[in-house]
């Protein structure tokens, strides 16, 4: 624990300090499955929620959690410890820093999730996700992660905002066709069981249900399970490409 003198000290040095390295704590309050589902219900965008009910699939993250919570965890992405490997702080580091000022999903302020129960249970025993709050978000049209890179694939040409990833280093470069989906095609994002980089209105603050009670969760919210193949609500209604300049 910090002690006060220390504490006093580091908020009067707070204005010289990246922002990551004095993010608020994190805090997860317990909830029973009642209050998790009028959250979810009242708090979550409903463009996130559509999207559910859509595809069947769930947001996840590894949380470690044995009861549902409402979470407000500090945005890790810029910090060092969270994937130990100096190239995936570098990678996330250049792609904040090639965001334009518009976008709202970035690392410094969101956190990353999947619909992928085995890629989030590499982080922790996996919860579900439900952001609170107005939503913006991010994901890698190419490949199913933001880091590792290595299985990225050729970008296919996509009806949406996009933007180039950057490049990993000055020997690694990105072309503009390896780029991100904004705001758009998030039922083929959970789908595909692409990351997603998320963020709200709300602090990126979220309800997290343990991923064991996903059918009681998808009763009391009267959602489909499974998984669905069907035309994405994306691709039935394209948004014009645009190309912003940053």
């Amino acid at each position: 624990a910090i002690g006060r003198a220390a504490l006093l000290r580091l908020l009067q040095l707070a204005p010289c300090l990246p922002l990551a390295t004095v993010a608020a704590p994190d805090l997860c309050t317990a909830v029973s499955l009642s209050e998790a589902t009028m959250l979810i219900r009242k708090g979550c965008d409903p463009a996130f929620l559509a999207a559910v009910r859509y595809t069947g699939r769930f947001l996840y993250r590894g949380e470690g959690l044995t009861t549902a919570a409402r979470c407000t965890p500090r945005p890790d992405l810029l910090l060092p410890g969270t994937y130990a490997d100096p190239d995936a702080l570098d990678f996330f580091r250049r792609l904040e820093d090639s965001l334009p000022p518009t976008v709202g999903a970035r690392p410094s302020a969101g956190h990353l999730g999947t619909a992928s129960l085995e890629a989030a249970g590499v982080w922790g025993s996996a919860a579900s996700i439900w952001p609170l709050g107005r939503l913006t978000y991010a994901w890698p049209a190419d490949r199913s992660e933001f880091w590792p890179r290595s299985s990225a694939q050729p970008a296919e040409k996509i009806g949406a905002r996009s933007i180039a990833a950057p490049p990993l280093s000055t020997s690694h470069w990105s072309s503009r066709a390896d780029g991100l989906v904004i705001d758009r095609g998030l039922d083929r994002a959970l789908a595909e069981s692409h990351e997603v980089l998320f963020v709200t209105s709300s602090g990126s603050s979220y309800v997290a249900v343990p991923a064991t009670g996903d059918e009681a969760l998808r009763r009391s919210l009267v959602l489909r399970g499974g998984e669905r193949s069907a035309p994405s609500m994306w691709q039935a209604h394209p948004v014009p490409p645009t190309n912003p300049a940053f």
